[in-house]
């Protein structure tokens, strides 16, 4: 995704070399058609894999856009369904949930097209249905409940429980480099999160960071000992995908103790350039 180049980009990983996908690069727009010559972008954001398909999130388009079959087509645009949408991840029922910097954090669904918003738009944590995000970016699904949002003006992740509509907010919101304890780490404009080898990867302006999954058990656990019967906010995301991740990662949790320390480390300073 070149985000500012209005973009996509495929990656040759034997030559490390790139070439467009689709968009024309460097140009901004908004067009549907071929992948090369038609097509166009406007600062699009995240992508995601669904059967077979891409989704890209295009924000300055107000759009959610599909590319498949050789072709980019629109699925649904206009600032009074979708505002600036940024981060994207997709659940195998055909929900997709969706990160708006006016809007916080939105629930589409690609059979109906219609949209939920689940957060109060853009203010503090809490209650999932009366929060209000500040600067929504990256999201990815940890568990079939947990929702982890990189909040870029809150200088916090947010680790949003769709089960018991809930909020906790992971880093203490000062923004700086601080590694430690996730009571008082701090993050540096977080836009992106993923999760990998029992780690959750942060990309911040500047550097990669690295939050320890025994840090983030502790308030998984912590949260979910107060879950309540399942409310109408849980979908069952990509479970079988996910799940051959994500089982070494409980494993893991299992044997954790709550008296170990828990870290986030700075894991590639000046890596990234956001």
């Amino acid at each position: 995704m070149d985000h500012n180049n209005h973009c996509l980009r495929s990656i040759n990983r034997r030559t490390r070399q790139t070439s467009p996908y689709a968009g024309r690069c460097e140009k901004a727009g908004f067009a549907d058609g071929q992948l090369i010559g038609d097509a166009m972008f406007d600062h699009p954001w995240a992508i995601a894999y669904y059967k077979g398909q891409l989704f890209v999130t295009d924000s300055w388009n107000l759009a959610l856009r599909l590319v498949a079959e050789g072709r980019v087509s629109t699925i649904i645009k206009g600032s009074s369904m979708l505002s600036y949408p940024h981060g994207l991840t997709l659940t195998e029922d055909g929900n997709a949930f969706i990160t708006s910097s006016r809007q916080g954090l939105l629930r589409l669904n690609l059979l109906s097209q219609s949209v939920t918003e689940l957060t109060n738009g853009i203010g503090p944590a809490g209650s999932l249905s009366a929060a209000q995000l500040s600067g929504p970016y990256g999201l990815t699904f940890l568990s079939p409940s947990f929702l982890l949002i990189a909040d870029s003006d809150k200088d916090q992740l947010l680790l949003t429980n769709i089960r018991n509509n809930t909020i906790t907010e992971i880093c203490d919101g000062t923004r700086g480099t601080r590694n430690g304890d996730i009571r008082s780490c701090q993050l540096y404009y977080p836009y992106s999160v993923l999760m990998a080898n029992q780690s959750v990867f942060v990309g911040q302006d500047g550097a990669i960071r690295r939050l320890s999954v025994a840090a983030l058990s502790e308030v998984i656990q912590t949260v979910e000992s107060s879950t309540e019967t399942p409310g109408e906010n849980d979908p069952p995301p990509l479970y079988h995908m996910f799940m051959p991740l994500l089982s070494p990662m409980f494993d893991f949790i299992k044997r954790i103790t709550s008296h170990e320390i828990i870290q986030c480390n700075e894991y590639a300073a000046g890596f990234l350039n956001m």
